[in-house]
């Protein structure tokens, strides 16, 4: 079953969890007065490991985080063609309508 993160669908939640990882890497988090660089990796199914080092000294935090990935609702191709259909049975009942209105005028 395809997961999502952020606005793109994966076929894995490993997969979905690599790209949280990768999208985590390199801010930086101000916390009481310090502020610290984030890297992350990822560390089984839907995990992540999160190692926060703060600027300037040599401390370290680590956390590991369980995520929870929704299942992909992105619109895809099929759906575009479907809303594609709807707007165009929309406009022949528009035309059907103007010329049923004519011929009656």
């Amino acid at each position: 079953m395809a997961v999502q993160f952020g606005s793109a669908c994966f076929p894995s939640v490993v997969e979905a969890a690599q790209a949280a990882a990768a999208a985590a890497v390199g801010h930086v988090l101000p916390a009481g007065g310090s502020a610290y660089v984030v890297d992350a990796v990822p560390s089984g199914t839907g995990s992540i490991a999160y190692t926060l080092s703060e600027i300037g000294t040599s401390a370290t935090i680590t956390h590991t985080s369980t995520l929870t990935f929704p299942p992909c609702v992105l619109l895809g191709a099929a759906d575009a063609a479907e809303a594609g259909w709807l707007v165009v049975a929309a406009w022949v009942a528009v035309w059907a309508l103007l010329t049923i209105r004519r011929a009656l005028v």
